[in-house]
């Protein structure tokens, strides 16, 4: 069998066997990723494919005084903000044991009804500049609407009618999307300009890669897809990164956790990947960090519950709605508080789902986290948006 890998920028392949290839550990980031042959049949992948199997050296970027400046000033923002998350949280265990304070009670925010989506189901929603995107999985259209008032303020479609969206990622001010052609189950991956209302092929399409509900993350100069499902309905865990300096598909070590539909954001130097559906049809606790220097994988300890969404908020992450132990449809809203290294509750939603999308708007001083999308308590598809602003 031939492994490709790279070192100190070279390829270099060698032929090794079966007994070799099963004692074949990486040392570290830079070098030899062991290739499973159960991972390449979940892909689908052929001996003819173009990615190659490695784990790319950790690359150090040069950052401007300015950039870093600025870097700071978030830092201390995202720490005032961090501190007011734990006080509502503080606040709201108080209540829950009935040792609150009428200040309590006022300083405790609330979710609220702000509109509904067009279409019920599954959505892939972010937040930009103001605004708030939302796409529905199975449809080839993205709604533009404000992030305060929640008026429509446009409509994109996607050129491919038989492509639907499954995922969007927002990175240094650009909107990247995934779609998979419901035909030819073809993925690609584009950005779009809210300047321009146009869409526009962010990278060569991954080769003989036929997946699903699989998660986006964008990093500079790197584009990742992880997990999925394949045209089998078998969750994966494989893990790709288009490069876009070197116009290459490279092959990353495997998730810990075979999943499809799991969030994905950027946390602590990693890519977060949380909430999903593992193998059997199992909602997913598991929180797992691949680094971003060396790609190796950590995880945090899971959720309180299978949450239905995952994300960043002020530095640290905010995990929504889900699915309990016993089956039942959540309404917990939690966050991970690094110091005490635990999960720890906020506000519950004033509705029941899992499954569904959730985008963070932080607009001056003021922060809102926004639901939609996904299944209520009774397993039916909602279309209702819900906002809470602290």
């Amino acid at each position: 069998m031939n492994i490709c890998f790279a070192s100190a920028g070279t390829n270099h392949c060698t032929s090794l066997d079966e007994e070799t290839l099963e004692s074949t550990r990486p040392l570290n980031g830079s070098e030899l990723l062991q290739v499973e042959s159960e991972s390449l049949e979940e892909t689908q992948l052929s001996d003819e494919t173009t990615c190659t199997d490695i784990v790319a050296s950790s690359r150090l970027s040069t950052t401007s005084l300015q950039d870093e400046e600025s870097h700071v000033v978030q830092s201390l923002q995202d720490t005032d903000r961090f501190r007011r998350l734990r006080e509502i949280s503080e606040r709201y265990l108080s209540i829950s044991i009935g040792g609150s304070s009428l200040l309590d009670i006022i300083c405790i925010p609330e979710w609220h009804f702000r509109r509904n989506f067009p279409h019920p189901g599954e959505t892939v929603m972010a937040a930009i500049d103001g605004k708030i995107l939302t796409g529905n999985r199975g449809r080839n259209e993205m709604y533009i609407t404000d992030s305060n008032s929640g008026e429509l303020l446009h409509t994109a479609i996607f050129h491919n009618s038989s492509a639907a969206f499954d995922e969007i990622f927002i990175s240094d001010g650009k909107i990247f999307s995934v779609f998979v052609d419901e035909v030819t189950w073809q993925l690609s991956v584009h950005t779009y300009s809210l300047t321009d209302d146009k869409w526009t092929l962010a990278c060569e399409r991954p080769p003989n890669i036929e997946l699903a509900a699989i998660a986006l993350a964008v990093v500079g100069d790197r584009v990742f897809l992880a997990g999925g499902y394949n045209r089998r309905r078998e969750r994966v865990a494989n893990v790709f990164m288009f490069n876009t300096t070197t116009r290459e598909w490279l092959r990353l070590l495997s998730m810990p956790q075979a999943r499809s539909g799991c969030s994905s954001c950027i946390y602590n130097g990693c890519i977060c990947y949380a909430a999903g559906t593992e193998r059997g049809q199992v909602q997913s606790k598991a929180v797992e960090l691949m680094s971003l220097d060396n790609y190796e994988w950590t995880s945090l300890p899971s959720t309180t519950t299978a949450a239905g969404d995952v994300t960043t908020i002020h530095g640290t992450l905010v995990a929504t709605g889900g699915v309990d132990d016993s089956g039942t449809v959540s309404r917990r809203v939690e966050f991970w508080d690094y110091h005490q290294n635990l999960w720890m509750p906020l506000p519950k939603l004033s509705q029941r789902r899992f499954n569904h999308w959730m985008a963070v708007d932080v607009d001056g001083d003021y922060s809102r986290i926004i639901v939609t999308g996904g299944y209520d308590k009774n397993c039916h598809m909602t279309s209702t948006v819900k906002v809470i602003e602290f």
